[in-house]
């Protein structure tokens, strides 16, 4: 058997916690970011959040009860009770089993008024067990999700063996909560998915609570959701804890979703059961504009012909109620689709047969990254550019010639393409592009060189790109410079030129 931190050790962790500085939101609630590590609390809809605050709130503070939303069904408000005891075990002075619901009886229905709260503990060994976990942590801090996913998963495999006699005989009671499974070092599946759920939120490391059935008997089981690295895998814990050899297996630790779901059902009653991301959504769960712009970089990346987003409420209300420019932004990253369709619950916009743009960046001080010669190898005949906040603004004041100079130092010259502006979503596009040869020159030098080798050549015509310092300089005083230069070469002829620092040559004698 495995060497199991004994609970002597665990009181003084707890103890030696509770002297440290505790750190929170800017309310003293929350001892972490609930909208970025709770990823059942991200798809929450505006009341059951609402509930899901007041309840942590209050059960924080010690409040007898919290106000139930009007409008919320008592169903709802339960699995609202329900989801804050599973996602959020570090509440260990709620007695789950002695909560009750106040009911209100009003033209024939029951409405819920509030859920009332009874305590198992005092509200300063919660704060302690709060701070204890926090110190559990800590050594984790700057390193990567699978690291942490999988120091946490090692620990509750070595900190706690599955009960097996108190599964056999029926009473679980005591081996439910991720507290009590610390204190006596055993417990059942509950308790690990309860303590993954935790200790990835206070590592910071978005997770979530899950349950349902699993296995051929389809018994009853906990297990988890955690986002590492950008994508959703699964952990059961429970399976993964291998009590008998004295090591943990990872044959159910980060796991993607075809393979567990072989194994493990959701349980269709849960609030959270329609809203969380499955099999080719999965890395599409957006709920802020970090997670949409992460999941168009990895469709431009894998090029899906048909592309599904899932958002959570808020985010599909800002983006895809309101118009916010989910079109513009697809568009950004050089995709274009034939249309969308909604998902009928309000929570996901599929686009179908979608097309994938060359993209390239641009930038006023540093041109375009990385250089077109790709593209005019392969003839391209439309890309975008995108580029920033300064660069477009200076473009929308009329200083067009630093873009037009870079692509024409590139071999696209005015008049060789058709250029479009979105000075909200900082992009550029360019269509009909005819790509040819050019000459570019830095320096006064370089142009002369250039001109008597056209004049060994005999060149009847010739185009030149002048850096736009360069252009300047010559082109002052009614391109005497230019002249001059072209005199001391013996190159004649006429010459026409663009602000962005193309010069055309023709009818050219010697």
């Amino acid at each position: 058997m495995r060497k199991r931190t004994p609970t002597l050790l665990l009181s003084f962790l707890i103890l030696l916690s509770s002297l440290l500085p505790f750190a929170a939101l800017a309310d003293d609630v929350y001892p972490y970011d609930i909208g970025r590590v709770s990823i059942a609390y991200g798809v929450l809809g505006d009341d059951e959040r609402r509930l899901f605050d007041d309840l942590y709130r209050a059960i924080r503070r010690g409040k007898s009860n919290a106000d139930i939303p009007s409008g919320m069904s008592i169903a709802t408000a339960w699995q609202i009770v329900d989801l804050v005891t599973q996602e959020t075990p570090e509440l260990i002075a709620l007695d789950r089993p002695a909560t009750t619901i106040t009911t209100l009886s009003l033209f024939g229905s029951e409405k819920p008024t509030k859920v009332n709260l009874v305590y198992r503990c005092t509200i300063a060994e919660q704060d302690a067990f709060i701070a204890s976990l926090a110190s559990m942590v800590a050594p984790l801090a700057g390193h990567d999700d699978a690291t942490v996913a999988t120091s946490i998963h090692d620990f509750l495999c070595g900190q706690i063996a599955y009960d097996r006699a108190a599964t056999e005989s029926g009473d679980t009671t005591d081996g439910q909560r991720f507290f009590d499974a610390l204190r006596t070092n055993k417990g059942v599946c509950n308790a690990y998915a309860q303590g993954m759920a935790a200790l990835c939120h206070f590592a910071g490391l978005p997770a979530s609570y899950m349950h349902g059935t699993a296995g051929d008997d389809n018994v009853r089981h906990a297990w988890n959701i955690v986002r590492v690295g950008g994508a959703f895998t699964y952990y059961d814990v429970t399976w993964d804890d291998a009590d008998e050899t004295g090591a943990p297996v990872s044959v159910y630790s980060g796991v993607g979703y075809e393979r567990f779901y072989r194994s493990h059902r959701d349980d269709p009653t849960s609030v959270l059961y329609p809203r969380f991301p499955r099999g080719t959504e999965l890395n599409t769960l957006i709920g802020d504009e970090s997670a949409l712009h992460t999941a168009l970089a990895t469709a431009v990346n894998e090029r899906p012909a048909e592309l599904t987003l899932r958002f959570t409420p808020q985010m599909y209300d800002k983006t895809v109620r309101s118009g916010d420019g989910l079109y513009g932004t697809l568009a950004a990253y050089g995709i274009r689709t034939d249309g969308c369709s909604l998902y009928n619950d309000g929570s996901a916009v599929v686009f179908r047969n979608c097309r994938y743009a060359e993209t390239v960046t641009y930038r006023k001080s540093k041109g375009l990254t990385p250089g077109l010669s790709d593209l005019k190898r392969n003839g391209t005949k439309s890309f975008l550019i995108t580029t920033d906040d300064a660069s477009m603004r200076d473009y929308a004041a009329g200083n067009a010639a630093a873009l037009q100079s870079a692509l024409a130092k590139e071999g696209l010259l005015p008049g060789n393409y058709t250029l479009y502006s979105n000075k909200d979503d900082d992009y550029f596009t360019i269509e009909n592009a005819v790509w040819q040869d050019v000459n570019v020159c830095k320096t006064e030098s370089e142009l002369k060189s250039l001109l008597k080798s056209a004049r060994k050549q005999k060149a009847k015509e010739l185009t030149v790109v002048l850096d736009l310092d360069l252009f300047g300089k010559l082109m002052a005083k009614e391109c005497k410079k230019f002249k001059d230069v072209m005199s001391s070469c013996k190159v004649y002829g006429t010459f026409s030129y663009y602000d962005c620092g193309v010069v055309q040559l023709t009818k050219i004698t010697y």
